[in-house]
């Protein structure tokens, strides 16, 4: 999911437009495949991933004996995309006068930043 939020009519200057919603979804359909073998790995790449490399870097030994216990209750897995559906209503049937209303008013910046990018 991506950035969402109600677009209020009171952004924009002409008073004939009604409230939306814009937002950015994706959804995957996939294929799950389980591999136990894999899960040591898994969590330290992930790890490494998130935290960087570096010697302030967190790494799944700095838990002692608890990671051995938690590791326990992870498993690996594999996922094989079958198909993907992205939606995005950004406001891209807006004319521009209504569109930079929206954009220059929204307070959320995300979103704007969203919409400005896919304007093209």
């Amino acid at each position: 999911m991506g950035p969402q939020g109600y677009i209020s009519p009171r952004l924009v200057s002409n008073p004939t437009w009604g409230p939306t919603w814009n937002y950015a979804v994706c959804r995957f359909e996939t294929e799950v495949r389980f591999v136990p073998e894999e899960t040591e790995e898994a969590v330290w790449r992930l790890a490494a991933a998130l935290e960087g490399a570096g010697f302030e870097s967190w790494t799944p030994e700095r838990m002692g004996e608890r990671y051995h216990q938690l590791k326990q209750r992870i498993v690996a897995f594999r996922a094989k995309v079958l198909e993907t559906h992205a939606r995005f209503k950004l406001g891209q049937d807006e004319n521009d006068i209504v569109f930079e209303d929206i954009v220059d008013g929204l307070g959320d910046r995300a979103l704007a930043d969203w919409m400005s990018r896919t304007r093209g």
